[in-house]
């Protein structure tokens, strides 16, 4: 068998590979050794050149890379090792690029045989060097088995390694996913590599991070990642938008982490850091309890005692948040977990006892700080367990309502367990009315607590009680000795008797000396007007107020909010003026009176505050809108007049402004504030435009904002403007065009919040319903004319217009809408329809030509209506005039793909209009004629229903033609007559202005 038959059998199975070896060794011993190396290199180059992926081409290369491979370990064929490794590195760089593919791959397949073998230095360097410059091939598949070559001959050990150098520089930064899947799975994990790896989880291909969560459970030990890194990889995978991410890193992330800590939640939870970050532990914890049944899960609980409280020495952080976490789960199961639930869940008094005792170890101290940070949070985990008890009896609701009490009343306890006990009490007090009594106590005794004093007793009081004591104290000596002696003489009656007296003058003397101390007595102590205890009150009410049923301004909140929130908004702490602001904007959530009064507090602050404060101003704003509207700022006289469910509707026009005597005039608008005018005729009065003067500049403001230079002011203005729109509140089409270049601005790349609110309100805002994609339409041109003449030195002019234009194109498609009443709905003039006469506008009447491009191509992009013959008709005249007026060859190419659609467009309605003539000639002709002429129609309707169905064909083909002659003859003309009259409009029109702008179809058209 010689070298071609081997290469022949090894195609069809690698189970023959071993056999064919030997064979081949066997030929090399038997015969010259240089004859049998140029065979083999010769038979290898008809697989070099073969790039498809054919399973026989795969099965020889894998052959030829376990021959060379177990030549390099054989002295007598290491002549062919060496002649076949020499011949592939220096086919590396050859043109074809299946020679490259196939050098590297078989290069790479060697190196993973050889195995633990080893190779010369002076090779290792060539292969080194060949398959580092196939890194920069063009060919993705080389550079991925480049990458594999490599793998082996990396050096962890060493910090410049350039193996690792590559690698690192691929993982992040090659365009190809399969070539920065492979570098995750070669690159060796150090310190230097691990930040690499753990970035490929947030890669935009969901393989890459599918693979860097494996890479990361297999090869990578939790004790190597810092609790930051940890937390991290947890919040990504976990809330990864794939399912598939999600579940490696619940199964084999997460598991793999529980497994180092021997299947110890507790110890997993101690190294996440559970005081940090609770939403991600409990998310964990969660999804790996999920994966066991109850019973097999409370079999290992041993935090609990016999009364199920969790054991002193096991309290901890991780125990208590493990516990709540248990309980939740149990309680979500229903009624099949209840006997379970049990198991578990202690009595309700008890706990409160339990959770009491540990507030009392709370000290003042601040030199303590940790020891009652952690308190704390184990308290707070506990009060968190309350709502899964069963409270249902007076008992248990008491002592729930006592400790809420004790708990809100403690000056040791932080402000972080206000919101925990406030929900507690809500659980408890389900009436609104008495928990704002409940919370009203409870404020008083915060800023009035009662104070114990003790109040001596009157000195003539005091002498006459000691005189009264003395004398007590001598009849009892007295009777002592009587007593003693007759015991003595064994006389026990008469001792009885003494004994007897001797008690009651034990209860005088007892009484004597109650009433010769001090009695504590409780006053009331003075107002304490101190800055911890104000926040502390109005972190309280906050909270109140916070609840969903609070929607009634009483005369207790009323008074609450002119005594205590409105004199702490000037406070000089800004913690309490954000609690202040807060409260108050609350308040004007229930009451329109006092969203009213109190707007001039909310628009000084948004303007003048600090960011913090600013934000919960803002906040309060748009709740207020959203709850009340905007008319809730409009005067009492001009408000009676407008309905109070209509949404404000702002006007889009540029320079419409109304003046005292109510015409309005064209004038140049004051900068910054001619985005929101009152739609209306031109004959609106003064009174009707101040009902929206206050309205206006509230909008304004808060559309100024979205230029802030924090952050997080414009993500909250945007999210909440986009609220006011999709709720109707306000209707604008020039906040959406804000809200558009807002998005594609580069300078809001880095707010992700922003960008994320906004893709989402987008498509929701726009195929909500039919009114909201003409406000986008009517967005189109300003959005783009703003993008196209933005200055060279502009953030706006590195935005990319054709993306812009897919949008809003894609965001107008009348196909999308979901409140469709009918399909009727969808008929007459859409969206679509009026961007194609805009657009047409607007290339007609630019001055320059820059922007035309874009314009052109998003023509043929629109989907126009089939059934509008007045839109075919003027879309064609425009069609006509852009070819004159466009010079530009690319956009040319456009508009006429545009032309040719509209053409067709027209000669179907032509089409249809001339076949409906015809039937109307042909019934007056009818008319006209004899009774003979209608018999001798008949006669010939009859024949001709009697032919074949070839001269039946004949007679269509023939009927057809005169038809389609027809056709044209009436084409022609109406051509004529558009010619003529749009001639005739344009003369007419001209006179008015400077250039031609064929006007707006409405939907009667």
């Amino acid at each position: 068998m010689g070298v071609k038959e081997i290469f022949a059998e090894a195609q069809f199975s690698t189970h023959l590979h071993e056999k064919l070896m030997g064979s081949l060794f066997d030929l090399h011993n038997n015969d010259g050794k240089g004859d049998l190396n140029e065979d083999f290199i010769h038979f290898m180059k008809y697989v070099m050149v073969e790039n498809k992926p054919e399973p026989t081409v795969e099965r020889l290369v894998r052959f030829i890379a376990k021959t060379i491979a177990k030549a390099g370990n054989d002295k007598q064929m290491f002549g062919l090792f060496k002649d076949t490794m020499d011949f592939l590195l220096k086919s590396h760089e050859a043109n074809h690029k299946a020679i490259r593919y196939r050098v590297c791959q078989i290069i790479a397949l060697t190196v993973d045989y050889i195995g633990n073998g080893e190779l010369d230095n002076d090779l290792c360097d060539d292969i080194i060097k060949c398959m580092h410059a196939r890194l920069s091939d063009k060919i993705p598949s080389v550079r991925v088995h480049a990458i594999t070559a490599l793998c082996r001959l990396q050096d962890p050990s060493d910090k410049h390694c350039p193996i690792i150098k590559a690698f690192l520089f691929l993982m992040s930064s090659d365009p190809n996913w399969q070539v920065r899947v492979e570098c995750l799975k070669c690159i060796a994990p150090t310190k230097r590599t691990l930040l690499g790896m753990i970035e490929r989880t947030r890669d935009v291909n969901e393989v890459i991070r599918k693979t860097a969560y494996n890479v990361l459970a297999e090869k990578v030990s939790v004790k190597a990642l810092s609790i930051s890194q940890r937390l991290t990889l947890l919040e990504n995978g976990l809330a990864d938008r794939s399912a598939n991410v999600q579940k490696v890193c619940a199964d084999k992330l997460l598991q793999a982490w529980l497994t180092h800590y021997q299947a110890n939640v507790l110890d997993l939870l101690g190294g996440l850091d559970t005081m940090s970050s609770g939403e991600i532990c409990e998310r964990s914890v969660n999804h790996i309890i999920s994966k066991v049944s109850v019973e097999e899960i409370l079999d290992g609980f041993d935090l609990l005692d016999e009364k199920h409280l969790i054991i002193k020495e096991k309290l901890s952080c991780e125990g208590a948040f493990y516990y709540r976490v248990l309980l939740a789960h149990v309680s979500k199961l229903g009624e099949s977990s209840f006997e379970n639930l049990e198991k578990i869940t202690p009595d309700a008094k008890l706990f409160m006892s339990y959770i009491t005792s540990l507030a009392a170890t709370l000290s003042s101290d601040e030199s303590k700080y940790e020891e009652k940070a952690t308190t704390e949070y184990i308290i707070q985990q506990l009060i968190q367990c309350i709502q899964y008890l069963d409270i249902s009896d007076p008992v248990s609701r008491s002592s729930v309502l006592t400790l809420c009490k004790n708990l809100l009343s403690n000056d040791n306890l932080s402000l972080s367990l206000a919101p925990h006990l406030m929900h507690c009490l809500e659980q408890v007090l389900r009436v609104p009315q008495e928990r704002v009594a409940e919370v009203a106590t409870i404020i008083s005794d915060i800023q009035m607590p009662n104070v114990t004093e003790e109040v001596p007793v009157d000195p003539d009081t005091l002498h006459q009680l000691k005189y009264k004591l003395a004398k007590v104290r001598m009849n009892l000596n007295e009777l002592s000795e009587l007593m003693a002696e007759a015991v003595a003489q064994q006389d026990f009656a008469s001792a009885a008797q003494v004994k007897e007296k001797i008690e009651i003058l034990e209860e005088s003397k007892k009484a004597l000396t109650e009433e010769m101390t001090p009695k504590p007595v409780t006053v009331p102590a003075e107002t304490r007007t101190d800055a911890a205890t104000t926040l502390k009150c109005l972190t309280i009410f906050v909270e109140l107020m916070t609840s969903g049923d609070m929607c009634t301004m009483t005369d207790t909140i009323r008074s609450y909010m002119e005594e205590l929130v409105i004199p702490s908004i000037p406070h000089s702490c800004p913690a309490i003026r954000k609690q202040a602001i807060k409260a108050l904007g609350l308040c004007a959530l229930c009451d329109q009176e006092v969203a009213r009064k109190f707007l001039p507090i909310f628009l000084q602050i948004c303007q003048l505050d600090d960011e913090a404060i600013k934000v919960s101003a803002i906040e309060s704003l748009f709740d207020i809108i959203m709850v009340h509207g905007l008319e809730c700022f409009q005067e009492k006289d001009a408000k009676s007049g407008s309905a109070p469910d209509e949404p404000e509707k702002l006007d889009n026009s540029d320079s419409d402004e109304v003046e005292e005597g109510g015409d309005r005039e064209d004038v140049d608008p004051p900068p910054g504030n001619d985005v929101f005018t009152k739609e209306g005729d031109t004959s609106t009065d003064s009174t009707e435009s101040q009902v929206y003067r206050s309205a206006n500049d509230l909008i304004q403001m808060l559309v100024n904002f979205l230029e802030d230079d924090s952050s997080t002011i414009r993500t909250l203005c945007a999210e909440g403007l986009s609220k006011l729109l999709l709720t109707a509140r306000i209707v604008s089409s020039k906040l959406l065009s804000r809200l558009v270049i807002l998005w594609y601005n580069p300078v809001t790349e880095e707010d992700v919040r922003l960008r994320h609110c906004l893709g989402v309100f987008f498509p929701v805002y726009a195929f909500s319903s039919r009114d909201n994609q003409v406000q986008v339409e009517e967005a189109f041109i300003p959005t783009l004319q703003v993008i196209f003449d933005a200055p060279a030195t502009s953030p706006l002019s590195d935005i990319d217009e054709s993306n812009v234009v897919e949008l809003l194109v894609q965001l107008t498609d009348p196909t999308q809408v979901k409140k469709v009443a009918d399909q009727s709905a969808l008929s007459g003039m859409t969206s679509h329809d009026s961007l194609a006469v805009k657009i047409c506008n607007e290339i007609i009447e630019r001055d320059n030509m820059y922007g035309v491009v874009v314009l052109a191509k998003a023509l043929t992009m629109l989907q126009l209506s089939q059934d509008n013959e007045l839109l075919a008709r003027d879309l064609s005249n425009l069609s006509i005039q852009l070819s004159q007026v466009v010079k530009d060859k690319v956009s040319l190419k456009s508009i006429d793909k545009f032309k040719v659609k509209v053409d067709e467009l027209k000669s179907k309605h032509v089409s249809i209009d001339s076949t409906a003539d015809d039937n109307v000639g042909v019934e007056v002709a009818a008319k006209e004629t004899t009774g003979e002429i209608d018999a001798a129609a008949e006669e010939i309707d009859s024949t001709v229903l009697d032919t074949t169905s070839l001269a039946t064909s004949k007679l269509k083909r023939s009927a057809a033609n005169t038809a389609r002659s027809r056709i044209n003859g009436s084409v022609q003309a109406s051509m004529l007559t558009d010619d003529s009259s749009s001639s005739g409009t344009e003369t007419s029109s001209s006179k008015g202005r400077k250039k031609t702008k064929i006007p707006k179809l409405d939907d009667s058209d």
